[in-house]
């Protein structure tokens, strides 16, 4: 009868399924208040080396006396064995704020899930399923019963890990990848679900200045997909004026990455952009002379010159010719170049001048370069009556070319300069270029 009564006493114990996780649930949660003993050892000492005496009477001590507490006494619970009821009290004592903590970090995301936000949750998790696997044993439940709670336990990881996966990615690079994938959609209605979905990504950031730089994204891309009109939406939807007029640039980029290059054009006009506009033609006009495709590089270089005479920029020619030069230039147009060049401006003709030589020359026209910093120096010499003056925007412009790398054609441009002080100056700035260049 004894023998009986012992193996009855010791049976649920063995037989409990839940039971067979309890030493690797001891060892798992020994194991994980060792490390947080030595991680918390490290912020406690850098919280007292920046804070110094005053941290003393501050209540972080509170906190940091608590964390200590926390991880020694659950180290202790996870060798010493007690019994059930001790066991329950003591671990509701000790994790009640946890709890009260975890649900504050978990109700109070700031744009995303902050990884060290799983560290209660983490400790939270294993205390509970300690005491799972001892209360299965204490109230005799059922195998039954056991395998049900161990398939909730599962569903609720999986569902809890699902959640956080969601929540720990960033909303700012999800809403890039997105609206990314949104642009090579195969048709308009697909492109659309996409948007939503960034937008929603988007929408995660509680901070609405920050949410501006995503969204701008998006607006650039639906731009680039063709739709236009809920770029314009995605654009309003900026809070600060800074802000919306940076995406109101994208979406022209976005329309002439697109190919729309009339859309682009209204857009700019509408949107105050034209400076935008002229510089993404300009970008694709370069790249598609070094893919070779000269064509159409010529085809964007005409388009943006008729564009550049629009009436709607005519306060933009230092930009706009300016851009239509440096295409010009690069495609071996060199009289167009330097015709374009003067449209800019007197005031500024002579800087356009220098830049057409500098794109020459990188394109392999040499010949074309020279002939365009002389044009340069005339243009100086027309613009500048009185020497002073003539000196001055010399050595400037020689200064410009130089930090171009153009170190002999700043000579040739400082050359034209009378006085022999500033031209020694300027000479003498060339030469220590020169010999760090090499």
């Amino acid at each position: 009868m004894k023998d009986s009564s012992l193996n009855t006493g010791i049976a649920p114990a063995t037989s409990s399924i839940l039971a067979q996780f309890t030493i690797p649930l001891r060892i798992l949660l020994a194991v994980a208040c060792v490390c947080g003993l030595i991680g918390w050892a490290y912020v406690t000492l850098f919280v007292f080396a920046w804070g110094g005496r005053t941290t003393l009477y501050s209540p972080v001590v509170l906190i940091l006396l608590f964390g200590d507490f926390y991880l020694l006494l659950s180290f202790y619970r996870s060798l010493k064995i007690s019994s059930f009821k001790s066991f329950t009290i003591t671990g509701a004592i000790l994790n009640l704020p946890v709890v009260v903590y975890a649900v504050y970090l978990f109700s109070h995301i700031e744009d995303k899930l902050q990884l060290p936000a799983l560290v209660p949750l983490f400790f939270l998790i294993v205390w509970l399923l300690l005491w799972l696997t001892r209360w299965s044993s204490e109230r005799n439940i059922s195998n039954a019963k056991q395998v049900l709670t161990i398939t909730v336990i599962c569903v609720c990881v999986v569902g809890g890990a699902f959640w956080i996966g969601a929540h720990a990615k960033d909303p700012s690079t999800e809403a890039h990848k997105l609206s990314e994938l949104a642009v090579q959609a195969g048709n308009a209605d697909e492109a659309r679900q996409l948007f939503a979905r960034a937008k929603d990504q988007a929408s995660r950031i509680k901070n609405p200045y920050i949410r501006e730089e995503p969204l701008q994204v998006i607006a650039y891309n639906q731009a680039k997909a063709g739709l236009v009109t809920d770029a314009e939406v995605t654009a309003n939807e900026c809070v600060s004026d800074s802000a919306r007029k940076m995406a109101f640039n994208a979406i022209v980029r976005g329309q002439v990455d697109h190919g729309d290059w009339n859309g682009a054009v209204v857009s700019a006009k509408a949107h105050d952009a034209g400076s935008v506009l002229f510089m993404a033609l300009k970008e694709h006009c370069f790249a598609n002379a070094e893919a070779g495709n000269i064509d159409k590089a010529k085809e964007i270089m005409r388009f943006a010159e008729q564009a550049a005479s629009d009436p709607a920029f005519k306060d933009l020619r230092r930009w706009s010719f300016g851009y239509v030069a440096l295409v010009q230039a690069k495609l071996g147009l060199h009289d167009e170049a330097l015709s374009s060049a003067k449209k800019t401006g007197a005031e500024y003709a002579p800087e356009h001048f220098a830049l057409v030589a500098l794109t020459e020359k990188q394109a392999g026209y040499f010949e074309n370069s020279g002939a365009s910093i002389h044009e340069a120096i005339d243009a100086v010499k027309a613009l500048r009556s009185d020497t002073a003056s003539r000196d001055h925007t010399f050595y400037e412009l020689a200064g410009q070319i130089a930090e171009w790398g153009m170190l002999d054609e700043a000579v040739l441009v400082g050359e034209s300069i009378q006085s022999a002080n500033t031209k020694d100056i300027l000479f003498r700035s060339i030469e220590y270029k020169r010999g760090h260049s090499r």
